[in-house]
């Protein structure tokens, strides 16, 4: 069963040292709910808001084994969002709204589906968006917007001459042969 199953309109906080288990869902809710998580989820789907309206900030972990969160909604992410044997994040029907920040991790990172015209889809990024064995975002309909200014941006700041906190955090601590430690200020 599901860690949390709710049948009606909530509102859900997991604090920094919460954590919540499901053998199948680790949160649940059909109805017009609203977690804000800095805690632990997880279960075969780490959080499960549909068919209605959803929102989740997340600046936790949230683990799926099949998929990481499936919503209707909204997600803001600056913790980590992931599963192992499906999409990280699954967006069903119409006018989803994702802003990352943080790391989403999975067979594919985010799948979105069943947008319609006017009805977008729509991605902002600025952290980390992983696709395991698929694309970091699965679309079905070309007008879902995505905005990407994670990686890209960093590579890009980096290839002009100049530094990006990415790569600092990224690297700093590593070890380059003859050069030494990379500590992300020289």
């Amino acid at each position: 069963g599901a860690g949390m199953s709710l049948f009606g309109s909530a509102r859900i906080t997991v604090g920094p040292t919460g954590s919540i288990y499901g053998g199948n869902e680790g949160i649940k809710s059909g109805v017009n709910s609203t977690l804000s998580n800095s805690g632990n989820i997880s279960g075969q789907v780490g959080v499960q808001f549909h068919p209605t309206f959803g929102s989740i900030a997340n600046s936790g972990a949230i683990f799926g084994n099949s998929v990481g969160v499936f919503l209707v909604g909204t997600l803001v992410n600056s913790g980590i969002v992931q599963s192992i044997g499906g999409p990280a994040v699954s967006m069903a029907l119409v006018g989803n709204n994702i802003t990352n920040t943080g790391t989403i991790d999975g067979n594919s990172g985010i799948a979105l589906s069943q947008g319609t015209n006017g009805f977008l889809n729509t991605v902002v990024n600025s952290g980390s968006i992983y696709g395991r064995n698929q694309a970091g975002i699965l679309m079905d309909v070309s007008n879902d917007v995505v905005i990407n200014n994670g990686f890209i941006q960093a590579f890009n700041t980096t290839r002009a001459g100049g530094n990006h906190p990415l790569f600092d955090q990224m690297l700093r601590g590593f070890n380059v042969p003859g050069v030494g430690l990379v500590d992300g200020i020289t």
